[in-house]
Parts: structure tokens; C-alpha cells; sequence
């Protein structure tokens, strides 16, 4: 007998969603454009941290993530108000050396960073829990990838922030326009060739590194 458990039992706090469209400005050659989305996370970031909320930034790319960080220094350069929040903030992303990333991850769980910067690479699979905000820098994809990114904060009875900030994209836009559409309807399914030898062979090297493998094992390889 199959019992089925359609409904999430997770301890979660209230979440509060905000849709964030930047203004749009005027260029000096007499056109309009929007704002771009990493400017208002390099200014929405640091405000979060000064007021005592640790957060998540997702952003899309790995230079994208570099650019926030470096910008967010930047601008604390010579305010020292400035400067001691910057100091809590820190990027991950692929490409770090393990030691690196082992090392952000430490302190992220440990309470010594403010905020953390990064690409998907947070996005699943580490349990970063007890974060009261979740900053998402343009549309991420899929409505999936946003509830996962969005996910990562208020993971236990406190309330969480979360700020989806828009990009130019058509489908930016649209979503900020109809957030309905975002919130009424389901993630998208997950589709997974299983006889893709490529991927049956990267989880079957993840299986046996969650339980050794055995004789009885031989037809699965």
C-alpha cells in the first residue's frame, strides 16, 4: 500500500515576497532604459546587513556575482560604516578552490558573514538554513530555480524577505507584470533521461558515496 504526502510539513516562518521593477532613467543621448538589477542588489544588499538580516544573493552568472562583491567594496571605500559591512559580505561560486568554498561555508553556517553572494551553485543540495533574507538578481529560469532560491531563507519559524529584482528581459518583465502567473502556477516538471549513460554513471558515483556499493549491486553498473 502506497500512502501519498502531498502537503509540505517543514517548519517555515511567514515569507514576504517583493517584486522589485527598477525605475526607469534617461541617457544622455535621449533614450530610456531600465535600471539594471545589479546596481539596486549592490545598494539593497548592504542595507540588509547593516539592519541585522542575513541574507542570500543569487545572481545568474559567476561575473555577475564578482561585480556585486567588488562594487559593494567599492562603494564602502572611506566610510567606515560602510566598510564593516562589506567585510561581512562574501562571494561563492564554481571555480573556487574546494578549501575556498569549504571555507565561506564555515562561516556562512557559523553566523560570521552577514551575506553571502552567489551563482546557483547555493541554490540546492547544502543546507544553509536560518537566513532571514533572499535577494534574486533578474529571472532565474524557471519558477522552480526562483522557489529554490527563494526557499533558502526562512527555513524555520522566523519570519524571511525575499526581493526578486527584475531584469530588462521580456521575461522579467512579464512576470513583475502578472505575479499571479508566478505564484498560481506549478514548477515546472523535471525531466531526466535515465538510460543517458553520462548521467547514470555521475549518479551512480554520487549513490556510492552515500552508501558503498556491494555485490548485490552489480546490475545497477
Amino acid at each position: 500500500p502506497v500512502r501519498t504526502i502531498t502537503e509540505d510539513g517543514a517548519p517555515r516562518g511567514r515569507k514576504h515576497i517583493a517584486l522589485w521593477n527598477p525605475p526607469l532613467i534617461q541617457r544622455d543621448d535621449g533614450t530610456t532604459s531600465r535600471r539594471g538589477p545589479l546596481s539596486v542588489a549592490v545598494r539593497l544588499l548592504p542595507e540588509l546587513v547593516r539592519r541585522g538580516m542575513r541574507t542570500i544573493c543569487f545572481a545568474r552568472t559567476r561575473n555577475s556575482v564578482e561585480l556585486i562583491l567588488r562594487y559593494i567594496r567599492e562603494r564602502a571605500r572611506g566610510a567606515r560604516d560602510r566598510q564593516q559591512v562589506a567585510d561581512q559580505i562574501d562571494a561563492y561560486r564554481g571555480g573556487y578552490l574546494p578549501s575556498e568554498r569549504r571555507r565561506i561555508e564555515s562561516k556562512l553556517f557559523g553566523g560570521d558573514l552577514g551575506a553571502v553572494v552567489t551563482t546557483n551553485a547555493l541554490e540546492v543540495g547544502i543546507d544553509v538554513g536560518g537566513l532571514d533574507g533572499c535577494i534574486v538578481v533578474g529571472w532565474p529560469g524557471s519558477v522552480c530555480s526562483f522557489m529554490q532560491q527563494s526557499g533558502r531563507a526562512g527555513r524555520s519559524h522566523g519570519e524571511s524577505l525575499v526581493f526578486l529584482i527584475a531584469g530588462q528581459d521580456p521575461i522579467d518583465q512579464w512576470f513583475i507584470r502578472h505575479p499571479d502567473t508566478l505564484f498560481g502556477s506549478s514548477p515546472e516538471n523535471a525531466v531526466i533521461e535515465t538510460d543517458n549513460p553520462y548521467i547514470v554513471a555521475r549518479h551512480l558515483i554520487c549513490a556510492a558515496y552515500e552508501l558503498p556499493l556491494s555485490g548485490a549491486d552489480a546490475d545497477l553498473m
